[in-house]
């Protein structure tokens, strides 16, 4: 998994692409502690990124967007 990350101070921001497939990875394999090492990012950041994707996915369920027709 690459990963693009632009240094500001002492944090890291990571791209968008590679949040997402963090996330894809703790699916595959649902120890988020092992998915974190494995791609090298500290466990309460992925923690962070799995909760917001959650909420986001349970938030669309209960409030889809209206397409126009």
């Amino acid at each position: 998994m690459a990963t693009t990350e632009v240094f500001m101070g002492n944090s890291k921001q990571y791209t968008d692409a590679f949040r997402s497939e963090a996330v894809e990875q703790t699916i595959k394999r649902p120890d988020v502690v092992d998915v974190a090492g494995l791609i090298g990012i500290p466990e309460r950041t992925l923690y962070g990124w799995v909760h917001k994707s959650h909420k986001a996915a349970t938030s669309d369920i209960a409030h889809p967007r209206s397409r126009a027709e």
